[in-house]
């Protein structure tokens, strides 16, 4: 972890604490009737590898997260605080893919992810928070999803490969204001994230982004949710050779029985890349998706994937992808990519 990024923790601890003990004294609610200080940590491994020279061009991709949460109340904030470290590999320096097989693949190292506070108002229908935060734990998500690899299941690509250093998501979260407000069955997020994220010392110093998304819950009859959203760098975030402004649409819908469907595309405006959809279906611990990414020709990423959960806190996930013209180049060969993700929840 580099110093500053270490000194800034520790601030974040230091001012957490000061705020609980300040709310408790001048509240009169102690400490002792929130509810209990939760730790929590895992340990996540993709092995992986291109299926025309296993031996060779194998990755194996390694993550490890603790996290702290003191959970907020009628007069107090909620806090929480996350740490990774990451063991470097990368799968996509040998198959060369845009959109990155492995949702962890990241370089080697030991960083502060997030740290915010988060108050709640109207029993949790207006929502404000202040901190350190990873703009895809509430934007651009799908929870039918989340079980894909592939990283594109997570931001869109047309977003997730923007900015001077990228919006604030893994591997590098940035300082952030964000504002929510539900009232069954719509919801509506605002957020404001520095536009340079990595660089906490000195936040707005190079512009920001900002986005919105608005959701609408069971519109139609078996339409979960639909939404729409919008986003766009303020003039000093604006990198030259990528998008500056975008627009992303969610669905997500009830298929047969307990099936669970998802739709998503996006466009971006300026330079880079311009357009990514994504679609899909997940049942339980299997999940199958299909992403799509426009570049000199286009690049198709098709992963099929099942996790077996071999006791309640280790799992082993079998991956199968297909990679049509990796990096979008026409008539490149196709790649197979085949591997695991084990997990390990502490």
């Amino acid at each position: 972890m580099r110093h500053r990024e270490f000194r800034l923790s520790l601030l974040f601890l230091a001012f957490f604490i000061s705020a609980a003990a300040e709310a408790e004294t001048t509240s009169g609610e102690t400490l002792a009737a929130r509810r209990s200080f939760a730790l929590t940590g895992a340990l996540r491994a993709d092995a992986l590898a291109p299926l025309s020279d296993p031996l060779a061009q194998s990755a194996f991709l390694t993550q490890f997260s603790a996290s702290a949460e003191l959970p907020g109340s009628r007069t107090l904030p909620r806090l929480f605080f996350q740490v990774i470290g990451q063991g470097g590999g990368s799968i996509s320096g040998h198959i060369g893919d845009a959109q990155g097989a492995s949702n962890i693949e990241a370089p080697r190292g030991l960083r502060l992810y997030q740290a915010w506070a988060e108050l709640e108002r109207l029993e949790g229908r207006l929502s404000f928070l202040a901190g350190v935060h990873d703009l895809n734990s509430e934007f651009y998500a799908t929870p039918s999803s989340a079980l894909l690899l592939n990283s594109s299941f997570g931001v869109g690509p047309e977003l997730a490969q923007t900015g001077w250093n990228g919006p604030s998501i893994f591997p590098t979260p940035a300082m952030a204001l964000r504002a929510r407000a539900r009232f069954s069955p719509f919801e509506l997020s605002l957020a404001a994230y520095d536009g340079n994220p990595g660089e906490w010392m000195r936040p707005g110093a190079s512009g920001a982004l900002l986005i919105s998304e608005a959701s609408l819950a069971e519109p139609l009859p078996g339409l979960l949710k639909v939404s729409l959203a919008g986003w766009s760098y303020t003039a000093a975030a604006r990198a030259p050779e990528s998008g500056h402004s975008g627009i992303y649409l969610l669905l997500e819908n009830a298929l047969i029985e307990e099936w669970s469907g998802f739709v998503r595309a996006g466009h971006s405006f300026g330079n880079g890349i311009s357009d990514s959809a994504q679609l899909g279906a997940r049942l339980g611990n299997f999940s199958f998706g299909g992403a799509w990414l426009a570049m000199e020709s286009y690049e198709l990423a098709i992963e099929a994937t099942w996790r077996a959960q071999l006791s309640p806190n280790i799992s082993i996930q079998p991956d199968l992808q297909w990679i049509v013209q990796p990096g979008g180049v026409a008539d490149s060969s196709s790649a197979w990519l085949a591997g695991a993700r084990f997990e390990a929840a502490l």
